[in-house]
């Protein structure tokens, strides 16, 4: 490294290290990443792991594919190829690595130890109360975990493989664990530091990846649940557990499922999603699903969508010109489009 240059980069790299005590912030492993484009960060993120509970929210694959979708407004288009491969060759490695993939027996696990041993026992994790699963029982497992779903969920993994069936095959040994009336815990019930019992966060990220896997049964089982169990209705984190004395018998906080829910209705429900900046909408509406509208504010208008039932899409009218959906029955709006009216045909719509 030639000392012309040293000061600039190590400024980048103090930068770095700045994004990785963020992820401490939050309780993450402390690693930050920066992509640089003609002497200028272009994107930064550090290590979200915990915090999203995503297994592949690593800083280097989210500040490369943060670079490469600002890449047109950067006058870096050249770029932004070449910053998506890399973001898809640390995916694939995490996804394939013989001995640090996140995989193991055909199933998504949520970590490993820096060994490469997969962490599969919470001992030693300190209990916040002395009658809690983690100090009262033995055994202390860690997988099932409901953040193997995310993958699935945000498209990382596709929701149709063979890896997304087991994995959710396996999640749903969280569904009724230790009781009867519906809802997933958040992991494995032995290894709870505090309550044992249904978490709506946990049960959204679920849902959201069994809906786009094309589980419908499984996934209105878990809307029913969330729509009925104690706060659901309000987007709440909710528990009432009184099992484990020691503790409050219930708490919420607003923000988690009521996210959750939003990114499934729009994202999962009516398909609404984007590719490389541009609309990309299949809606997945259950099984005999009446007509559904919605209203969405989009930019600096409105998305007006009208879907006509459910089953895959025949045929769209978007501002009053038809236009074809992809083979993959993928409705794909052009880059400019600002707002307006959208109307899906499905094959068993009315």
């Amino acid at each position: 490294m030639s000392e012309r240059f040293f000061p600039r980069e190590h400024h980048f790299m103090q930068l770095a290290l700045r994004e990785a005590e963020h992820a401490l912030e939050h309780g993450g492993v402390p690693i930050g990443a920066v992509v640089v484009h003609a002497g200028e960060v272009v994107a930064s993120a550090h290590n979200e792991r915990e915090l999203r509970q995503d297994p592949t929210a690593h800083a280097e694959i989210l500040a490369l594919r943060e670079a490469a979708e600002l890449a047109p407004s950067l006058g870096a288009e050249d770029r932004a190829a070449r910053w998506r491969t890399e973001a898809g060759r640390i995916q694939q490695a995490m996804l394939s690595h013989p001995d640090r993939a996140l995989v193991r027996d055909g199933r998504l696990i949520k970590r490993r130890n820096v060994t490469g041993v997969v962490a599969d026992d919470t001992a030693g994790f300190p209990g916040s109360a002395p009658d809690v699963p983690l100090k009262t029982e033995r055994a202390h497992r860690l997988v099932p975990d409901a953040s193997m779903a995310l993958p699935i969920a945000l498209g990382i993994v596709p929701a149709r493989s063979d890896l997304a069936r087991r994995t959710l095959d396996d999640l749903e040994g969280l569904w009724n664990t230790r009781w009867s009336d519906g809802g997933h815990d958040r992991y494995h019930t032995s290894g709870q530091p505090d309550q044992p019992g249904p978490w709506p966060f946990a049960t959204a990220f679920i849902l959201r990846a069994e809906h786009d896997a094309g589980n419908f049964e499984r996934s209105r089982r878990a809307l029913d649940w969330l729509n009925t169990c104690q706060g659901g209705r309000a987007g709440l984190w909710f528990e009432e557990i009184p099992s484990t004395r020691t503790q409050s018998p219930f708490s919420g906080l607003i923000p988690w499922t009521s996210g959750e829910m939003a990114l499934f209705v729009v994202r999962h429900y009516l398909g609404v999603n984007f590719e490389h900046g541009a609309l990309a909408i299949r809606p997945a509406l259950y099984p005999g699903s009446p007509p559904v509208q919605a209203d969405l504010r989009f930019r600096k208008g409105r998305l007006r969508l009208r879907v006509n039932g459910s089953g895959p899409v025949n045929s769209a009218r978007v501002n009053g010109k038809r236009v074809k959906p992809g083979k993959d029955g993928i409705l794909r709006l052009p880059a400019d489009f600002g707002g307006g009216t959208v109307l899906i045909e499905t094959k068993d719509g009315g």
